[in-house]
């Protein structure tokens, strides 16, 4: 087949055959196969006791307004897609972070000790996503009480 063609969905999220050649080693994975996986464990995850929510590997970005600097309106409705319609009532959030189009970070929010993590395989401290993720917390906690 051909390189743009679709070998997976799940809902509204693809997967062309091109993208499933960034999981190679030593490729750089892409937004496609990443949005489809969460979208993957996002379903499976809907049904656990302690919910936990993968948001889109767009949304950094959109929240950042493309590097122009934090814009909740971009992201406003975003909290009301997770399971049952609540951001506060899950145990944790994910949001996975493309940082300059070549590596991935990882935002964890952990809502029951209020903490809120950075992952990153190359150790850099993320201090601007996690800055970022606790006043979207604060502005999301505005908007729904």
């Amino acid at each position: 087949g051909g390189k743009d063609d679709i070998i997976a969905s799940v809902d509204t999220q693809t997967v062309q055959r091109e993208s499933m050649q960034t999981l190679c080693p030593e490729v750089w994975l892409n937004d496609e196969v990443i949005n489809a996986y969460r979208e993957i464990l996002n379903h499976r995850n809907a049904d656990l006791s302690s919910p936990i929510h993968i948001f889109s590997s767009f949304f950094m970005t959109k929240i950042l307004d493309d590097g122009r600097g934090y814009n909740y309106d971009n992201v406003r409705g975003w909290h009301r897609k997770v399971p049952g319609g609540d951001l506060f009532n899950l145990d944790m959030i994910l949001f996975p972070v493309n940082i300059g189009g070549f590596h991935w970070g990882l935002v964890v929010v952990y809502m029951k000790e209020r903490r809120i993590m950075y992952y990153d395989s190359m150790h850099r401290s993320g201090q601007q996503y996690l800055e970022t993720i606790k006043r979207y917390i604060e502005d999301a906690h505005l908007a729904v009480k």
